[in-house]
């Protein structure tokens, strides 16, 4: 795991950008322990950016790859567009306006997010998260 974060700094990644997910709050202390030994220099977050709730980037990311596992699930869709509306564009809208019969949740996200769908499944982990990180490449 040192060696991707060495590698991600290396190639121009910030500190701040990168995120370590575990599935459960036993590994966060381990894993930031062995950080701080051997890459004393990277700056970990406090204990409270270890919950997920804590971050709306992180909330995002499970969102979409959420919505990416079953496309077709408007609930998922709906959560994930409230959150980049709210969060990333600043257009408060809510789930019960999205979801509305009429309304094509898809056209509340980015229009790229869709046409990238089939490459964006294929991508492994670490090509996934350079693509949300910097999505114009």
């Amino acid at each position: 795991m040192c060696d991707t974060v060495k590698s991600l700094l290396e190639q121009g990644a910030r500190a701040k950008d990168i995120a370590i997910l575990v599935r459960n709050n036993i590994t966060i202390a381990l894993i930031a322990d062995y950080m701080m030994v051997h890459l004393p220099d990277v700056r970990l977050v406090s204990d409270d950016g270890f919950q997920l709730q804590a971050s709306v980037a992180v909330q995002i990311i499970i969102g979409a790859l959420r919505v990416l596992a079953k496309p077709s699930d408007r609930l998922l869709q709906a959560n994930l567009a409230t959150a980049y509306q709210t969060h990333i564009l600043g257009n408060p809208i809510g789930n019960r306006e999205m979801l509305k019969r009429d309304v094509d949740v898809a056209t509340f996200l980015p229009e790229r997010f869709w046409h990238s769908h089939q490459h964006l499944m294929l991508c492994p982990s670490l090509a996934l998260w350079k693509k949300c990180i910097k999505p114009s490449n």
